[in-house]
């Protein structure tokens, strides 16, 4: 017993330290970044021991979570800079969630190859499995000049002419057009039907104090994993706004209810972007299409 209490004494003391080293070589914005990982870690292992998902899952985000320790780390010493960038750990087969469309050629990736202008190749990591870091490239400063169709929300509406004399109504109700059957062979597939996460309910983030107080106004954009089971893991923060929008953003995909996406009729994993568009009068919510992942 007192073995086991000395062992404890000596594990806290150590992590401690390597906590107090952290702070010394990292500011509060790293630092928190990298608190978050090792919680998603404890989370992920906490899950593979209840039986929920399953251990290749469980390696597979785990090198994730690995590459992005390794990345932010090594970004923030080499910059000198409490930040943390934008960017995307993907695998092979998730390249797909840089943007509809953008997904490159593998064959094709080298080091600081651009996708689109949008996203650049910084770092190959073999984690053991091969992974690709992809940091945003930042966007160009916005002109002075703003066009106000563009700010103003514009709603039309059909005018009628109007008629001070109004045909009497009918006495009888007209009889409702029988409508032919759909032909069996023009029915969509179900996998057609229904090739991505469905989402059933959305949660919109709320302003926190701070970023409302300074009149904060921009695009969180977070990725995440919408799992087969029905569950959401592995959601990661792609662009960033801070002030505590981006925890307020994560915790609204976190509680998104959906249909599993499908692929020829069975349900699958998909990753897919997710953007909140914050604006001190509305937010607004966009979901992506999705990439359905291999079993």
């Amino acid at each position: 017993m007192l073995m086991a209490a000395l062992a404890l004494a000596c594990a806290v003391a150590s992590s401690a330290a390597h906590a107090q080293q952290n702070d010394r070589v990292y500011g509060p914005v790293v630092n928190s970044y990298l608190l978050g990982l090792a919680e998603e870690l404890g989370e992920l292992e906490f899950l593979v021991a209840r039986g929920e998902i399953t251990r290749q899952s469980f390696e597979r985000a785990r090198a994730r979570l690995t590459v992005a320790r390794r990345y932010v780390e090594r970004t923030a010493k080499e910059r000198r800079e409490d930040r943390v960038p934008a960017f995307q750990v993907l695998a092979a087969d998730e390249l797909n969630a840089l943007g509809p469309g953008l997904a490159p050629a593998v064959d094709e990736l080298r080091l600081g190859a651009t996708v689109r202008q949008k996203w650049k190749l910084v770092a190959i990591e073999e984690a053991p499995a091969r992974f690709y870091v992809f940091e945003a490239l930042r966007a160009p400063a916005a002109a002075s000049a703003v066009d106000p169709l563009s700010a103003i929300e514009t709603i039309l509406v059909e005018e009628k002419p109007f008629n001070p004399h109004p045909p009497p109504p009918p006495t009888a109700p007209a009889a409702e057009p029988e409508i032919p059957p759909v032909p069996p062979q023009t029915a969509l597939p179900a996998a057609a039907a229904h090739p991505g996460p469905r989402v059933i309910t959305y949660y919109l983030p709320a302003y926190s104090r701070e970023a409302r107080a300074k009149a904060i106004e921009g695009e969180v954009v977070v990725s995440a994993l919408f799992r087969r089971d029905g569950k959401i893991r592995d959601i990661t923060l792609v662009q960033r706004l801070g002030h505590g929008l981006d925890e307020r953003a994560r915790e609204a995909v976190r509680r998104i209810e959906y249909e599993p996406a499908r692929r020829d009729g069975q349900a699958v994993d998909a990753r897919a972007l997710i953007t909140f568009n914050f604006r001190l009068m509305r937010v607004t919510v966009q979901m992506h299409p999705a990439t359905p992942l291999d079993p």
